[in-house]
This record gives C-alpha cells, sequence and structure tokens, in this order.
C-alpha cells in the first residue's frame, strides 16, 4: 500500500474513532438525563399518589362521618315520628273511652 494511502487511511480511522467517541459521550451523557429525568418523574408520581391517596383518605372519613350524621338524623327524627304516633294513638284510644263511656277501657 502506498504511503499517502496508508497515511490517509489512518487519518480516517482517527477521524472516524473521534466521532464514535463523541456518540458514544452523547450517548453517555442523553442516558445520564434520561436517567435523572425518570427519577424526577417517578418522585413526582410517587408524591402525587401519596396526595392523592390523603385525599381520599381525608374524603371517605369526610364521607363515613356524613353518613353517620345522617343515621343519626335518621334515627332522632324515626324515634320523633314513633314517639308522637304513639301519643297519638294514646290520645286517639282516650277520645274513643271517653265516647264508650270508659267501656274499653279495659280492652
Amino acid at each position: 500500500m502506498d504511503p499517502d494511502d496508508r497515511e490517509f487511511m489512518r487519518e480516517l480511522l482517527l477521524r472516524h474513532e473521534k466521532a464514535t467517541d463523541a456518540m458514544i459521550a452523547r450517548l453517555d451523557r442523553g442516558t445520564a438525563e434520561m436517567v435523572a429525568r425518570t427519577a424526577a418523574i417517578r418522585r413526582q408520581v410517587r408524591d402525587e399518589s401519596a396526595a392523592i391517596g390523603r385525599q381520599t383518605d381525608e374524603g371517605i372519613r369526610e364521607m363515613r362521618e356524613d353518613h353517620a350524621a345522617f343515621i343519626r338524623r335518621v334515627d332522632e327524627g324515626t324515634r320523633e315520628f314513633v314517639a308522637e304516633m304513639r301519643a297519638q294513638r294514646q290520645a286517639l284510644f282516650r277520645v274513643l273511652d271517653r265516647l264508650d263511656g270508659g267501656a274499653s277501657a279495659g280492652a
């Protein structure tokens, strides 16, 4: 091989080696950036998931409290209704007793 050709090939190989090294360095930097971005995204997802979990837990707690308060109100209303119906029934029986002249008092 001609010495000029040999020198030309050597220069081409050196250029190729430098270009390959530069490409590998860019890939390494890109990989490091992607690893850092991925880690940041994972942290953000973890933090947001935890926040959503806390909000969900708080919402469930509030719903349970609201439900318990509603049940108490319904229960109180039912008790009041039953007491009122009982009082009205007893008043009706007293009226009927007076109309019957006290005959149904034993019934």
